[in-house]
């Protein structure tokens, strides 16, 4: 990915999270960071998608925190959204 990509991170990597990868890379986007409570999720997509260099959280705070990115996606059940958009 180029130097100048926006960089992303996905919140939440269970089933429609390969939808929001697939999405952030045809937008050009540097998928810098997944978060999920259970590292199995963002290491499918890692292994998937071969993102070597995507890092990976189990916690959305310190993702944000860390990574400086300029977007997140929100991949986790409905009645989570709301606390998830409010922290990023």
């Amino acid at each position: 990915m180029s130097t100048n990509a926006i960089r992303a991170g996905l919140i939440g990597c269970g089933a429609i999270s390969t939808a929001h990868v697939k999405a952030i890379q045809a937008a050009g986007m540097d998928l810098a960071a997944l978060c999920d409570i259970d590292t199995a999720g963002p290491e499918r997509l890692k292994k998937e998608f071969n993102l070597p260099n995507t890092a990976v959280y189990t916690d959305m705070t310190q993702m944000l925190k860390h990574e400086g990115l300029a977007v997140v996606g929100i991949a986790t059940p409905p009645f989570l959204h709301k606390e998830q958009i409010l922290a990023s």
